[in-house]
């Protein structure tokens, strides 16, 4: 219906009270623009950079917009990556920006300086390694490798790059 026949049928039915505000779905647009260019960023940093100057991500209704945006997603690895920056966002709500990244920072940092084939774990030490965490490990050190096993994947995963391809391990050493 356009704004001419919504005008007409509004006076039609409430004679001479005023026409109603409606909430313009501009900011919304824009903020979902925002939401999309944070997710699209290149590195960790870019996206740390990219939220420091649009602290607008961090409303709470931004939350529900990436769950809907997250929903919405055909493919599995667009779905995760979504809701990966909705909970780094919740983090930096909950622990700060600074806090939040601190993390993803520095296992994007070890990933940058770890490019040599010669550098990190080889295949072959990789099951090693896991048994020696799984068995000899406390609960928190087994967490954090999960963690980190999680973070590099998809890190990897969102740089186009296959999952297999780095793998982390206690101590920001990689599996290649």
């Amino acid at each position: 219906m356009d704004e001419a026949t919504f005008t007409a049928l509004w006076r039609t039915i409430a004679g001479g009270r005023p026409l109603p505000i409606l909430p313009d779905e501009e900011p919304k647009q824009q903020l979902m623009q925002v939401v999309i260019d944070f997710i699209q960023a290149s590195t960790w940093g870019e996206s740390k950079r990219f939220l420091e100057a649009h602290l607008e991500l961090l409303q709470p209704e931004v939350d529900a917009a990436l769950q809907a945006l997250a929903a919405q997603q055909e493919h599995d690895g667009a779905r995760k990556t979504v809701e990966e920056h909705r909970l780094l966002l919740a983090e930096c709500r909950d622990k700060g920006i600074d806090g939040a990244f601190a993390e993803l920072l520095d296992a994007q940092s070890l990933e940058t300086e770890n490019t040599d084939e010669d550098e990190g774990l080889t295949v072959e030490e990789l099951p090693d390694v896991v048994s020696s965490v799984i068995l000899q490990g406390t609960e928190e050190q087994r967490q954090q490798f999960a963690v980190n096993s999680y973070r590099g994947a998809t890190a990897t995963s969102a740089r186009g790059g296959s999952v297999g391809e780095t793998f982390w391990v206690p101590g920001g050493s990689t599996a290649r």
